[in-house]
C-alpha cells in the first residue's frame, strides 16, 4: 500500500540528529526508533496523568511511551527548560519550545536577508529550464524580481504547489516541475477522532506538556493492507476552560457550578488517534477561480476519505473503550462517527520519488524538471505514516543543503 520512498532511514538518520541538535529535541531512550545516536535531551518530566496512564495501562499491549518533541528538559541553547506552563499550541510563552522564529533568528546571524511582507506570485525559468528569478509583490502590489543561482521553495504543502501551478509558461503549460502532472496532487493530512471520558481517579490533565505521550504499538501489522494504522494521543490540556463554558451553557451556576468545576478539571481526560492516510491523486491542491487580496489566485482544496481511513478509526474506537475500561472510565463520549479533526500535517502535495514520470522531486529535494530548483516541505514526504511531519521534513530539508553545498 501507499508508495515507495527514494531513500531508506538509513539516509537521514543522520539529518535526523542534526535536527534534533539543532531544535532542541527531547525523547524517551526506548521509544523503539532503531537510532544510533541518543536523543540530545531527555524527556521533560512526567506528569502525574502520564504516569498513571502508564501504570494503569502495564502488560495490556498498550504502552505508553513519552513523545518526542523539540522541548528543552534543560536549558539549552540559551533557552529555558521547560516550566509546565501547558501553552505549547500555539506556541510556548518561555521559548522552551522550539518554533521558526528561532529558525529565521538564526539564519539572519548567519547573514540571510529577510524580506517581509513579500507575496511571491511567479517563478521564472529560462531556456533550458533552470530557474532564473522569483517574482514578489509588496504590500501596495508593487512588483520586484529576485535572481539567484539556486532556488529552494519552502512554502509548504499547499502554498508551494500553488506557486508552481502559478507559473505556467509557454513550455510547461501545466505549471513548473509537473511534467508528471503530480504537482498538488496526493494531499495528505492525519485524520483523528476522539474519546473524552471520566476517569476513576483524579488525574488533574493542565499541569506540563499538552501532548506528553502517545500509545505506538498500534501502527504496524499485516492489517495495513485493509485499514490505516494509527497511534493514540494522551491528552493533558487543561480542561477548565472548555469544561466552564459547557456547565454555564447548561445553567449551572454558583456553589454547584465550582463544585462541578473541581469534579470535572480532574476527572475528565481526552485521548485521540492521528491515523494514516494513503496518497490518493484525487485528494489535491489546485488554483481556484477566486482571488486573494493581491489578485493572487487562492488554492482550492479536494479531500475526501476513504474506507481504508474509516476502517481505521473503527479499529481506533475500540481500542479506546479499552483504555477507558482500564481506566475504569464512565460517561464516554466519542467523536461523531464519520467527523474527522484535521492536525496540519500536511504532506504528499510536491512528492518526492525515484521516477520523474510520478514525482516532482528526486531524493534530495531537487525538481526532475530544473536542476537548480530545490523543494524544501512537509509535502515533499510520500507518505504520511502515524507520526507529526516537522521533524522528518527538517532532516530532509538539511539533507538537501548538505546537497547544495557540495554541488555549488
Amino acid at each position: 500500500m501507499g508508495r515507495d520512498w527514494p531513500i531508506a532511514y538509513e539516509d537521514l538518520e543522520p539529518f535526523y540528529q542534526e535536527a534534533e541538535v539543532k531544535m532542541g529535541v527531547s525523547g524517551a531512550p526506548n521509544n523503539g526508533s532503531p537510532r544510533a545516536k541518543p536523543f540530545p535531551m531527555q524527556p521533560v518530566a512526567e506528569s502525574f496523568l502520564e504516569q498513571r496512564f502508564r501504570e494503569r495501562l502495564a502488560g495490556s499491549g498498550l504502552d505508553v511511551i513519552t513523545n518526542t518533541t523539540a522541548r528543552n528538559s534543560i536549558n539549552y541553547d540559551g533557552r529555558p527548560a521547560c516550566c509546565g506552563n501547558n501553552n505549547c499550541m500555539p506556541i510556548c510563552p518561555i521559548d522552551a519550545q522550539y518554533h521558526g522564529g528561532l529558525a529565521v533568528d538564526a539564519a539572519e546571524k548567519a547573514g540571510a536577508k529577510l524580506v517581509e511582507n513579500a507575496v511571491v506570485y511567479r517563478i521564472e525559468h529560462d531556456a533550458q529550464d533552470r530557474i532564473v528569478a522569483v517574482h514578489y509583490y509588496d504590500p501596495d502590489k508593487g512588483t520586484h524580481r529576485v535572481t539567484g543561482k539556486t532556488f529552494i521553495l519552502a512554502a509548504n504543502g499547499i502554498e508551494s504547489p500553488k506557486l508552481l501551478l502559478l507559473s505556467s509558461s509557454e513550455k510547461f503549460k501545466n505549471g513548473l516541475a509537473n511534467s508528471s502532472g503530480s504537482v498538488g496532487q496526493n494531499l495528505m493530512d492525519h485524520p483523528s477522532n476522539g474519546l473524552t471520558f471520566d476517569a476513576e481517579e483524579e488525574l488533574w490533565p493542565g499541569r506540563g506538556p499538552m501532548s506528553p505521550a502517545s500509545i505506538n504499538g498500534l501502527r504496524d501489522g499485516a492489517f495495513r493492507s485493509e485499514s490505516a494504522a494509527f497511534r493514540i494521543d494522551i491528552s493533558n490540556s487543561s480542561r477548565v476552560e472548555s469544561i466552564t463554558r459547557n456547565l454555564i451553557a447548561k445553567g449551572v451556576y454558583g456553589p454547584e457550578l465550582e463544585r462541578q468545576i473541581r469534579f470535572y478539571a480532574a476527572h475528565e481526560v481526552s485521548l485521540k488517534n492521528v491515523l494514516e492516510i494513503l496518497p490518493n491523486p484525487d485528494n489535491k491542491v489546485v488554483l481556484s477561480d477566486k482571488k486573494d487580496a493581491l489578485g493572487i489566485p487562492r488554492p482550492q482544496v479536494h479531500y475526501a476519505m476513504s474506507d481504508y481511513v474509516h476502517k481505521g478509526m473503527a479499529a481506533a474506537k475500540a481500542q479506546y473503550i479499552r483504555i477507558a475500561t482500564m481506566m475504569s472510565g464512565t460517561n464516554l463520549r466519542h467523536t461523531p462517527d464519520g467527523i474527522y479533526g484535521n492536525n496540519q500535517h500536511i504532506t504528499g502535495t510536491v512528492s518526492m520519488g525515484a521516477d520523474a514520470k510520478n514525482s516532482v522531486v528526486d531524493g534530495f529535494g531537487r525538481a526532475h524538471d530544473h536542476p537548480n530548483l530545490y523543494i524544501a516541505s512537509t509535502g515533499v514526504m510520500p507518505t504520511a505514516a502515524t507520526v507529526n511531519s516537522t521533524l522528518t521534513a527538517v532532516a530532509i530539508a538539511l539533507r538537501s543543503a548538505e546537497h547544495i553545498h557540495a554541488n555549488a
